[in-house]
């Protein structure tokens, strides 16, 4: 290069790493990654198209989602191997465009072909006796052209988005490949408008496709919830066994290939030789290890007629499965609580995980494991099985076995829930406290660059969590029969294999990302490549938002006069972040509203909802559509003025409202709680104990506590005295933002709000655990299967909606204002609303 201001002809690509000694195996590893993507996808370009019977529109548009899907990896993935064998990996500008466009491209056609296939399952599920109709070859055409013109048209705005710009002397890309945000990273003029331009574009490009398959899967899950046969549900397999088998041995081989990756990796660099990376290798040998416990057998079972298995067999499969499955919920507590350690005391990490406390920890793992497996295993082995030993699923698993025996007894059950209970629950707490005082110390730490790195060390380990733990808690928590065991098993299905093979994706980022190397995109989630990088993006802003004082604003001038206004200072005083973070709350605020008013109509309009369970849900999404509305739109202005002030009898109002609201919805949900007990437990009475006249009364206690704690606390914030500062430090008019404005003494008024607190929480959280324990005994008592799946059914949706609200709102209260500054008590708040809401 030249000149300072001469414009770039080539770019070097900086590749994934440095280090000479990981080249090779990095290289082995993504080929290995590719040749699998090369294979699986043109073994189904194949199959479909010599196939006659694979003619439909479901398989079009599978064959060209393959032919996307090789055609963008064949544009990134050679040029990436290059840069592990060549000292310099150059490529001319032109070239770089190039490489770019057809990313977009295929990227953005994936996003479109997904959509057309959602749409396409609405129609074959919906209206059945259309379909060759409605999904004519003509219409599949039209449907592919649009999926691949919105590819063309977003490819080129992205395109001439970075052609308008100019590069001056730095010509390294620090990626392994010409991507956006690197390049804008590069220009040496101001790239703002570019930046708007992505965003729109990428917004476009993912909402509406999100939004297709949205609507499309939520009109399809009202078509089968109408289906009344079993079969119609959950029966006939769609896709020939061969292609199963082509499935479920790529997920295989990624697992395989992934963690045999890791584990040569760690153990070769010396670098790699702390912790972090001792646990992480420890993972991927029980992820390495439970698959292969799993997979061979299932394979076995796609190329032979009858697929038996001995009982010792069976057993030994079964105790593995158990003793890696808790093994490896035990490492990711013990990973948290290194990160946690490593960021909260970095001073004595090294003292605090020292060998030897590394080894305790994971011979703790292992020993829970063995626990679990052999609790397990022995309960399943006291059972007696009789003449039926067809097992309906792919593995020796707990559920199906607990069918087929002829003794089986509520004892085995309720051991497969401790047991289950202990595992998930333990590993669950541990991870939550440790990411709460990560999350505490992250919001004091001053350096961006200290919270960027901070965040990238925990962000892909509370992913690979929650695959972890929420499918498994789906599977097993929902016990013994909440789902048919055809559906059941597919279920499982996901959990073990799918889900396994995603989190070793995470698992290979979390590595890639905390280590010596540079951004890699998740090789399962490639859809929404550019999307993470906008997240890279407007998490780096955000943490630097954070970082600088909020600016000075106009302060009244009689230091001793009352207020009569408040000024919001919203969530963030950064111009670059107000346009997105105002669409970002726009679209939560109405998927609340469409939601609670679907909710609203459809139980209105439907005689067969008209049952006190369904009174309560049609006063809950009223509450809940109520109290968006008091904190939403007022919220959204402070993104689009310049000044967002309220006056002080509006700043009193909003927080009747917002105070009122929440606490009648504490209460309804216990009322719910109750309901559901008397329908479980006294069923036979149930109408009588329900009847419209008690239901009313429960819904005039809930509104009159809602009513009541609102009175105490605005009159509490009402008897403060406000003198010249007038920022409320919040987006809304919050009780604790507003105690920290008053220049008089507060310690009454935080009694008070402790107490309401208390009896606002406490009352609803004890009547809903003593009707669940009420009601978990009951259905122990149970002896139908049937019966069993009702009761658990009717409950479990209620149980995950208490969870969020009162886990979040303990959270919100516990931290704020004792533990967490204001400043960042509205951002968790923040969070917790738009949680609680969608």
């Amino acid at each position: 290069m030249a000149a300072k201001n001469s414009s770039v002809t080539e770019f070097i690509l900086a590749g994934l790493t440095d280090k000479p000694e990981l080249r090779i195996p990095l290289f082995f590893l993504f080929l290995g990654f590719y040749v699998v993507t090369v294979l699986g996808n043109l073994g189904l370009i194949f199959l479909i198209g010599l196939n006659p019977h694979l003619h439909t529109p479901m398989y079009f548009f599978l064959f060209n989602l393959s032919i996307v899907d090789l055609s963008y990896s064949t544009t990134i993935t050679p040029k990436m191997l290059m840069s592990f064998i060549t000292k310099k990996n150059m490529i001319m500008h032109a070239g770089c465009m190039t490489q770019l466009f057809f990313f977009c491209f295929f990227v953005i056609s994936e996003s479109f072909v997904l959509s057309a296939m959602a749409y396409d399952r609405y129609v074959a599920i919906c209206n059945p006796l259309v379909y060759t109709v409605t999904m004519s070859p003509h219409v599949c055409l039209l449907l592919l052209l649009g999926a691949y013109g919105m590819g063309f048209a977003g490819a080129i705005v992205h395109i001439g988005s970075i052609m308008s710009l100019t590069f001056c002397s730095d010509n390294l890309i620090n990626h392994f490949m010409c991507d956006i945000f690197p390049l804008l990273e590069l220009s040496c003029n101001s790239t703002s408008a570019n930046e708007l331009v992505v965003f729109i574009v990428v917004a476009i490009v993912i909402g509406i496709p999100i939004v297709t398959i949205f609507i499309s899967y939520v009109l399809i899950l009202c078509s089968i919830l109408r289906i009344s046969s079993t079969e119609g549900k959950f029966g006939q397999e769609t896709v020939e066994n061969i292609t199963s088998a082509l499935n479920e041995e790529g997920f295989y081989l990624i697992t395989m290939l992934g963690n045999l990756g890791l584990i040569l990796l760690i153990g070769l660099n010396s670098h790699l030789h702390t912790p972090m990376y001792f646990f992480l290798f420890n993972l991927s040998i029980i992820d390495l290890s439970y698959s292969t416990t799993i997979t061979p057998k299932m394979l076995m079972s796609f190329i032979s007629k009858k697929n038996r298995i001995l009982h010792a067999g069976c057993m030994t499969q079964l105790f593995f499965f158990c003793f890696f499955v808790i093994s490896e919920s035990f490492v990711l507590s013990a990973m948290a609580y290194d990160r946690y350690v490593a960021i909260c005391n970095p001073l004595v990490y090294t003292v605090t995980m020292s060998p030897q406390v590394c080894s305790l920890l994971l011979l703790g793992v292992y020993v829970m494991g063995l626990t679990g497996a052999m609790a397990h295993t022995g309960s399943i082995m006291s059972l007696t099985f009789c003449s039926d030993i067809l097992i309906n699923h792919f593995m020796c698993d707990i559920l199906p076995l607990l069918e087929l025996s002829c003794n089986r007894n509520y004892a085995n059950e309720l051991v497969v829930f401790i047991v289950v209970a202990i595992d998930i629950g333990i590993p669950i707490v541990t991870i939550f406290i440790s990411y709460a005082l990560i999350l505490s110390s992250i919001l004091h730490i001053r350096s961006t660059e200290g919270r960027s790195k901070a965040f990238s060390t925990c962000s892909t380990h509370i992913i690979v969590v929650l695959l972890f733990f929420g499918s498994g808690a789906f599977m097993y928590l929902k016990s013994p029969s909440i789902l048919p065991l055809n559906q059941g098993k597919i279920s499982s299905l996901f959990y073990t294999i799918v889900a396994m093979a995603t989190i070793q994706s995470e698992v290979s980022l979390l590595m890639l990302v905390d280590g010596d190397f540079r951004s890699l995109p998740d090789v399962g989630s490639r859809v929404f490549a550019l999307l993470r990088k906008i997240g890279q993006k407007t998490v780096k802003n955000i943490t630097t938002a954070l970082n600088e004082k909020e600016n000075t604003q106009e302060r009244m001038t009689d230091r001793n006069s009352s207020v009569t206004e408040f000024i919001l200072a919203g969530l963030t005083d950064k111009p670059e972040l107000r346009i997105p973070l105002f669409f970002l709350f726009l679209v939560v605020y109405m998927v609340t509203v469409l939601g609670n008013l679907g909710l609203i109509l459809l139980i209105v309009l439907n005689s067969h909802l008209h049952t006190p369970m369904y009174f309560f849900l049609f006063n809950l999404s009223i509450i809940d559509l109520s109290y968006s509305t008091t904190i939403t739109p007022k919220m959204l202005m402070s993104f689009i003025s310049k000044k967002n002030m309220i006056m002080h009898a509006g700043c009193m109002t909003q927080l009747f409202f917002f105070c009122f609201f929440v606490i009648s919805e504490s209460f309804i949900l216990s009322a719910m709680a109750y309901d559901r007990y008397v329908a479980i437990c006294n069923p036979l009475v149930y109408m009588v104990t329900m009847s419209p006249q008690v239901c009313s009364l429960l819904l005039l206690g809930v509104y009159g506590m809602g009513f009541a704690g609102a009175i105490i606390h605005t009159g509490s914030i009402m008897s403060l005295t406000f003198c010249s500062d007038n920022l409320v430090n919040h987006f809304m008019c919050d009780i604790f933002p507003l105690l920290e404005l008053s220049c008089n003494s507060t310690s009454a008024n935080e009694l008070v709000v402790f107490i309401v607190v208390a009896i606002d929480i406490g009352i609803p959280i004890v009547t809903i655990f003593i009707s669940y324990a009420l009601i978990l005994s009951s259905i122990l008592h149970i002896r139908s299967t049937e019966g069993r799946s009702k009761a658990f059914s009717t409950c479990s949706s209620h149980v995950i909606v208490v969870s969020l609200f009162f886990d979040l709102g303990l959270l919100y209260i516990s931290n704020h204002h004792l533990f967490c500054p204001l400043a960042k008590g509205k951002y968790l708040l923040c969070f917790i609303l738009s949680w609680n809401l969608c």
